[in-house]
């Protein structure tokens, strides 16, 4: 649960046995979180009816901290990446495609549909789209991306943009 300006959000997920479709869960949870939290800062929270509820405690108003206290001296600031290419692997929901980007030297994986993927690539400042989103396709584009810690201590890419921003 997260409490943004006297609103509570709560999301539900799903753990299972697999790792790496609970981390890819888990990455999407805190997306959900940090899209709602960033909406609601600025007032423009969508359907409060659907996403949020009037909270009675006080203590709710005050936003919590959304890092850990691990947090290294490059989270939350823009740092050189590479995406390295598109690949798939088999999880408990079928096959998932993802991401594969170098950030530092260390692999990250951004999960999510073909739509989605197109929608980074093009924050990062190139155009591909959806429909050429396939799994072996290889890519060496340069990039920003700002990096943040998920739930489980691994590394996730909050936002992607272009290398030149």
């Amino acid at each position: 649960m997260a409490a943004s300006l006297g609103k509570q959000v709560e999301v539900q997920a799903r753990v299972t046995n697999d790792e790496v479709q609970d981390r890819e869960t888990a990455s999407y949870a805190y997306d959900l979180l940090q899209r709602l939290s960033s909406l609601a800062a600025k007032g423009t929270a969508p359907s409060e009816s659907n996403f949020a509820r009037e909270t009675a405690s006080p203590s709710a108003a005050k936003k919590p901290p959304m890092k850990s206290h691990t947090t290294s001296a490059t989270e939350g600031n823009p740092v050189p990446a590479v995406i390295t290419k598109i690949d798939r692997m088999k999880t408990r929901q079928g096959e998932s495609l993802f991401l594969k980007v170098d950030v530092g030297g260390e692999t990250v994986r951004v999960f999510g549909r073909p739509e989605e993927l197109a929608e980074r690539l093009e924050a990062s400042g190139y155009d591909i789209p959806a429909s050429e989103i396939q799994a072996g396709l290889e890519l060496n584009l340069p990039c920003l991306v700002v990096t943040g810690q998920g739930n489980s201590g691994y590394k996730i890419i909050e936002q992607f943009l272009p290398e030149a921003a």
